[in-house]
């Protein structure tokens, strides 16, 4: 069974080529070469400029050169007004990818390069599209996820079972769109809700396209990436689908409170859950962010669980970074692989200073170089923040003396707990452990930490001591040549004599 394409698709009147230029054909062929990698994507495409299809190459091994192949027929004029013809119809599925619409808006007519509103009525079958009808109001667009032949012929008929008149207005290799014969998108969903179809109503006069690839970070920060989704799904619709799939509840008439956020020109933004991913402003490759909500009170088991996942896959992708593998950081974890750690010890090498067992009370410090830190995640966990024990000797203000002193002796439960300072009194649940285990190796190297912080008192502001260990609190600062000797941190340097040019600086919003 195939279906007729509609007259205002490419190719359906004479027109000149545009001319690009050599650089934009080159951005012209990497965004094709992007969008359409597989056999049936590219096949699609293929078919609605008109390309013949016994010239057609495989793209099943090597795409790229397949792509280069197409448009070296272009060049050899296999086809009229080629390059007119693949943006158009890249454009026509794949309307927010950025380099489709940037070279459309420079080489293509304002109709075909902001395609607002379908422009041609259904035909009165699935078989014979009417000329009769191009002047015909926009009506409603029906996507349906479909990744063969078969599964696109069968959605067309059941359609067409539901007299809702399908006609293709294009397809990709995972998923076909069909304008139907009614402006009624609610009596649409209506018909389609028993049918075994995955789809998505367009509404009429509504942009009908979709994103070739979406990124989506997951509540663990595992990364996932959806092909060819449609742009007036919301982001509830998103999220339910892609939770199902991916993070399954144990009870499914209880659904966990989420929280979307898209990620723009590399800052979060929150959305609207109800808002589709068009009117949100959402651009092919963009990537959104899928959390549960946190209240205070008991932690629901899924979103601990999904933390713990989080903070495993973070500290794992920091340890097989080239910084970790520098310092020679080592992680062993409490727990099998088969079930989630909720303690970690993390070892690792950094010149710093301590003082050996057995030492004196009073002895001055000496260089060393091995760390070894706890770290551990408790039934509170992400509501609360990680715990952290040094468990090496370390001689460091923000940290518990775990050494023999009068201040160890006091309160011996405390010996080696890490001060994280605004970490722990701002915590949020969001940060990132790989940052966390950068943080413990620079606090190692004197380059993070702290002695005083300014406090608000009766008369003015005044500096507050912000220390673990007073003694050697004073110790950094009387020995500042020692920190700086092992790459560390100098907080107390002399004034040094303005400069005579003074640079015009403002804050970037």
């Amino acid at each position: 069974m195939s279906f007729p394409r509609r007259d205002d698709e490419p190719g359906g009147a004479a027109q000149q080529d545009i001319v690009l230029t050599p650089e934009d054909l080159d951005d012209l062929i990497e965004g094709i070469t992007a969008a359409f990698r597989n056999q049936a994507d590219a096949d699609q495409l293929l078919r609605r400029i008109g390309y013949p299809s016994r010239r057609a190459p495989s793209f099943a091994t090597d795409h790229v050169n397949a792509w280069n192949e197409v448009f070296g027929d272009f060049e050899q004029g296999v086809i009229e007004t080629p390059y007119r013809l693949v943006l158009a119809a890249a454009l026509r599925v794949y309307r927010g990818n950025r380099i489709f619409l940037d070279l459309a808006g420079r080489y293509l007519t304002p109709e075909v390069a902001q395609p607002a509103t379908p422009t041609v009525e259904p035909a009165p079958t699935t078989q014979v599209a009417s000329a009769a009808t191009q002047a015909a109001p926009p009506t409603c667009h029906v996507i349906v996820g479909a990744d063969s032949e078969d599964a696109r012929r069968h959605a067309g008929e059941l359609l067409g079972r539901l007299n809702l008149e399908p006609v293709e207005a294009w397809s990709t290799g995972t998923a076909i769109s069909f304008s139907v014969n009614t402006t009624d998108a609610s009596s649409v969903r209506r018909q389609l809700d028993p049918t075994d179809l995955g789809w998505t109503v367009v509404p009429a006069g509504q942009p009908d396209y979709v994103y070739g690839s979406l990124f989506v970070e997951g509540p663990d920060r595992r990364r996932f990436r959806i092909i060819d989704a449609p742009a007036q799904q919301t982001f509830a619709n998103v999220t339910e689908d892609f939770l199902a799939e991916n993070y399954p509840q144990s009870d499914p008439n209880a659904p966990l409170p989420t929280v979307v956020e898209h990620m723009r020109e590399g800052e979060r933004h929150s959305v609207n859950p109800d808002s589709t991913l068009h009117d949100a402003g959402v651009s092919d490759g963009d990537e959104l962010r899928v959390g549960y909500q946190t209240n205070a009170g008991a932690v629901h088991p899924q979103i601990h669980e999904d933390a713990l996942y989080r903070a495993r896959n973070q500290i794992r992708d920091f340890a097989q970074s080239a910084a970790a593998h520098e310092i020679g950081f080592v992680v062993r974890a409490n727990t099998s692989a088969a079930l989630l750690p909720t303690e970690y010890e993390l070892e690792f090498t950094r010149r710093s200073y301590g003082l050996p067992p057995g030492a004196p009370e009073g002895a001055e410090p000496v260089e060393i170089d091995r760390h070894v830190v706890s770290l551990q995640l408790g039934p509170e966990f992400p509501q609360t923040p990680p715990q952290l024990w040094w468990m090496t000797s370390i001689f460091h203000p923000n940290i518990y003396p775990n050494y023999d002193s009068p201040q160890s002796r006091r309160n011996p439960g405390a010996r080696g707990h890490v001060c994280l300072g605004v970490i722990a009194e701002s915590w949020q649940p969001a940060l990132d452990f790989g940052d966390l285990c950068r943080m413990l190796v620079d606090m190692a190297g004197f380059r993070n930490y702290a002695l005083f912080e300014l406090v608000d008192t009766p008369h003015g502001r005044s500096l507050k001591g912000n220390f673990y260990d007073e003694r050697a609190a004073w110790w950094v600062i009387n020995n500042e040549d020692r920190i700086e000797a092992i790459g560390g941190e100098i907080l107390f340097r002399p004034q040094r004599d303005r400069p005579t040019y003074r640079n015009t600086i403002e804050e970037v919003v």
